[in-house]
């Protein structure tokens, strides 16, 4: 059977040449290196037989020399890569941990092995192979490693772990990550698959408990809200779980986002008075939030941060703050510039952005209304106004911006799609259809209109015209955001009745 690639030719060429730059930059005798050198040549034209025997050569008379490392790298990914011999490449990659055990070597050796013993379907194997580099992502320097990387390989390594039927493993490594770094970035996610893992195993008290640990240290993130939303009759069950401290907590994460602050504040007293600590520092962080919130001063909120780094053993709760700081900041340097260019419109917008990221919506409001009142024909400050408006909850307001958005720029489609967004976000789905309907007239192959049309008219009942219009969105848009949402509801559609 034909294996799909694993990586394009394209990508092995840059993986060569940017070894290739990274591997001569030293200095050695040009005669040690000439095969090596060959090598790469050969590598970058693709005549990928006539390198691997260069690289052997070199290797052979050069075998403990600083690029016989990168010269077996390269072997290997051909063998992976190109030739598709996983099991060739899986020694290659296994010769490179080997001579060089505990190395950033050994750690990119590692994923490589992983992946090809994954085409094997070897399971048990490939887990193995991830797990150092796991470990090493997860306590290497976060300026170096992205949390998509680290994500991605750790998801390779609970799925080996999984279809080898290891649920006890996926546990342990679940408890030794949170154990070694409970205020990390992914730790509300690994909180959450700890749980996960626990039900697999039928494990349900563990489970709760750990969905309850969850709840307690993570209270401000996605997971925790999931938690109550799906798994409550199981921590009722279970453990006869106190729900308040947690409904007032995300009762006043609500209020603070829709900009009733002084009630948010009054929420979040009534949880630092009665839960659990780490439940109690989450909702003190949610206090200056809303704070910020309500005044937009993000250099107050930076000094915040600063101050409370470590003091918590958990973070902020589930809070990403390395990505709030960076919003923080672009807020700060656009205020510095408009201190001296006070008729910056793109500071405005920066500002404005910063705003809408950061959930202070109604500061937003005002940063865009300050940049259409020196650029009035701005399209996306229009559009930007009408969207902090809606997530403000002001939809009459959000209505006029698109509106407005209309007037100046009547041939964009994306016009007729934000002012039909606002429609539907009031509940008048009459008008919503009217104008997503528009923004199809302008331009058919604009894929929004589509997905949402197919969304209202399933909401109606109306399921020949939802599907044609999902239909229509997937094949403008197969890897849309909206995609895996319209593959579900075409498949509830088209799911016999009854069923």
């Amino acid at each position: 059977m034909h294996r799909k690639r694993i990586f394009s030719n394209r990508v092995l060429c840059i993986t060569l040449l940017a070894l290739l730059v990274l591997c001569i930059g030293g200095i050695s005798p040009a005669d040690e290196v000439a095969d090596f050198r060959l090598g790469n040549r050969l590598a970058a034209d693709q005549n990928y037989d006539q390198a691997l025997a260069a690289y052997e050569s070199f290797i052979g008379q050069h075998p403990d020399h600083r690029l016989a490392g990168a010269a077996l790298w390269n072997m290997a990914s051909i063998s992976m890569i190109v030739r598709q011999d996983y099991e060739q490449a899986a020694r290659l990659f296994q010769s490179i941990i080997d001579r060089y055990p505990g190395s950033e070597w050994a750690v990119f050796a590692g994923q490589r092995l992983g992946r090809c013993l994954e085409a094997g379907e070897m399971w048990a194997q490939a887990a193995e192979a991830y797990q150092p580099a796991v470990r090493w992502l997860a306590a290497a320097d976060q300026a170096i490693v992205t949390s998509d990387w680290a994500g991605e390989l750790k998801r390779r390594l609970i799925t080996s772990r999984r279809n080898a039927d290891q649920h006890e493993r996926i546990i342990g490594l679940y408890e030794e990550i949170l154990a070694e770094n409970p205020g990390a970035p992914s730790a509300p996610e690994d909180q959450f698959h700890l749980a996960e893992a626990f039900l697999e195993t039928g494990d349900s008290l563990d489970a709760a408990e750990n969905f309850a640990l969850l709840l307690e240290r993570y209270p401000a993130s996605s997971h925790a809200r999931w938690v109550q939303d799906e798994q409550a009759d199981l921590l009722d069950a279970q453990m006869n779980y106190n729900w308040e401290p947690f409904s007032a907590f995300r009762a006043g994460q609500d209020l603070s986002r829709s900009g009733r602050y002084d009630q948010a504040l009054g929420r979040f007293d009534a949880v630092i008075e009665s839960a659990p600590a780490a439940m109690a520092q989450a909702a003190a962080f949610q206090k200056q939030l809303a704070e910020y919130r309500k005044s937009g001063d993000a250099t107050a909120l930076r000094r915040v941060i600063a101050a409370a780094r470590g003091r918590n053993r958990f973070g902020f709760g589930g809070v990403p703050v390395d990505r709030l700081g960076e919003t923080l900041r672009s807020i700060c340097q656009a205020r510095d510039q408009l201190a001296s260019s006070p008729g910056d419109a793109a500071a405005y917008q920066q500002m404005g952005i910063g705003y809408y990221r950061t959930q202070a919506f109604q500061c937003g409001v005002e940063a865009y209304r300050q940049a259409i009142a020196i650029e009035p024909q701005n399209t996306v400050a229009h559009n930007m106004l009408g969207y902090c408006c809606i997530s403000a909850g002001q939809f009459e307001e959000a209505i006029s911006a698109f509106h407005q958005l209309v007037e100046v720029a009547p041939d964009d489609p994306n016009s007729y799609d934000s002012l039909a967004e606002g429609y539907y976000q009031l509940g008048d789905t009459t008008r919503a259809i009217q104008y997503y309907q528009q923004a199809l007239a302008v331009d058919s192959t604009f894929s929004n209109p589509h997905y949402m049309l197919g969304t209202i008219y399933g909401e109606q009942g109306l399921r020949d015209e939802a599907i044609a219009h999902l239909d229509r969105y997937l094949q403008l848009d197969p890897g849309g955001y909206q995609s895996p949402n319209a593959r579900a509801q075409l498949e509830r559609l088209r799911r016999p009745e009854g069923q």
